[in-house]
């Protein structure tokens, strides 16, 4: 025990530094030492976290590819499910473009995958390139003319200018259209009322002051689809268009229906009941009227009698008898006002209606009955039924009373037509 003592105690003794040089020596080398244990330390901690945190990230990355797949698997299944529905192309497309953009993000088909989208909005918002070019051109004059001039122009300002020169540009077209078309010639038919209004009269009812006038396809237009002013003794007047600067005026009188004596001069009137010529001799094939007290009869005006239901009926039977072209030489009207029609050797009583429309339907075919067997007499019509076929005739061929048949459908197919 104590040798051993003794021994340390010498080593000791020997370990001991003799000189201050090697006490100075001694202490670096002790102070060296314990660096490098600290530095070993450090390393052996930070081996430590390196090792842990290595296996974290490992265990990151084993739960990232496991959500991956996850999401893959959703994507599989989503993409079979809209496979089922043939709809639904469009998303499909969409997601498989997602999937490929997941699995492979390579820039190429990234840029192929932007492509596709961009001409898909440009379907859906229907981009017009020829505007957008039309606009940069715009911009690029308006740039021009201020780099160069110093004239500042937007867009707007050259949209109104255009604008401006397409409606000038259309004003010249219509000026010199409308100039070409004038009416230069123009050709009068006025032989049914020649004895009412001359040519000129006629030319300026038609041609009057205003603009749109004195254009030949204007006025053949107007004439054409428009309707035209009332003008007295005037049924109608029609424009023909012959070339770009000469027209044809074609005026058409109201045709006289009837006339009536008074002071000893014969008086015609139109189907409007207003007097329109007079003479001193009576025309064919024209009604005279007799048994009217006229209260007063001037030409070129209407006739007036005592009331207005009197009026409408000599104008109705008078229209009659000119539609169905009935050969009736006079319509008497006696102080009761019963009518009675005398068609040649044929005497009609029509009675009292306030209208005889019916009856004169009837009457052309027993007229021309009548006179196809060369009957004479009175035909009465005063008890008239429209169910009625057969009619009174009280004949002066020794033949007495007897019963007339008329035509009923043979009438009817004359009233068609």
């Amino acid at each position: 025990m104590s040798s051993g003592n003794h021994k340390n105690k010498n080593n000791v003794k020997n370990n001991r530094p003799k000189t201050a040089k090697e006490a100075i020596r001694q202490q670096k080398g002790e102070n060296v030492n314990h660096i490098e244990k600290i530095k070993n330390k450090n390393y052996n901690k930070t081996k430590k976290n390196d090792i842990i945190e290595s296996s974290t990230e490992k265990e990151n990355v084993k739960v990232m590819e496991e959500k991956a797949k996850e999401q893959e698997t959703k994507v599989i299944a989503e993409e079979k499910k809209e496979s089922k529905t043939a709809d639904n192309t469009e998303k499909k497309t969409e997601k498989s473009n997602v999937r490929e953009f997941r699995r492979v993000p390579d820039k190429d088909k990234l840029e192929e995958l932007a492509k596709k989208e961009q001409e898909k909005m440009q379907k859906k918002m229907k981009v017009n390139t020829k505007v957008i070019r039309t606009y940069e051109e715009k911009e690029t004059f308006a740039q021009k003319l201020e780099n160069k001039y110093g004239i500042r122009l937007n867009v707007n300002m050259f949209v109104m200018a255009k604008i401006g020169i397409i409606a000038l540009v259309t004003i010249i077209f219509v000026c010199y259209l409308a100039y070409i078309t004038r009416i230069l010639e123009v050709e009068v038919d006025n032989s049914e009322i020649l004895h009412h209004y001359t040519d000129e009269e006629i030319k300026d009812f038609v041609i009057k002051d205003e603009l749109f006038d004195h254009n030949a396809i204007l006025l053949f237009l107007k004439y054409r689809y428009t309707v035209q002013e009332d003008i007295p003794f005037v049924e109608k007047i029609d424009v023909d268009l012959i070339n770009k600067n000469k027209i044809k005026i074609t005026a058409y009188g109201k045709k006289i229906i009837g006339c009536t004596e008074y002071m000893n001069q014969y008086l015609y009137f139109d189907k409007d009941g207003i007097f329109v010529e007079a003479s001193d001799d009576i025309k064919d094939d024209t009604a005279f009227i007799t048994g009217i007290n006229f209260k007063e009869v001037t030409l070129y005006e209407k006739m007036k009698v005592d009331n207005d239901n009197l009026f409408n009926l000599i104008i109705g039977i008078t229209q009659q008898i000119s539609l169905y072209k009935l050969d009736v030489e006079e319509i008497n009207f006696d102080k009761n006002y019963n009518v009675t029609l005398y068609c040649g050797d044929v005497t009609v009583e029509m009675g009292k209606y306030d209208n005889y429309d019916d009856q004169l339907a009837l009457l052309k075919n027993i007229l021309t009955e009548a006179e196809a067997n060369n009957m004479k007499g009175v035909l009465h019509l005063e008890n008239f039924n429209k169910d009625q076929k057969k009619f009174i005739f009280d004949s002066e061929n020794d033949e007495g009373v007897k019963e007339i048949e008329a035509d009923t459908e043979a009438d009817t197919e004359n009233d068609t037509e």
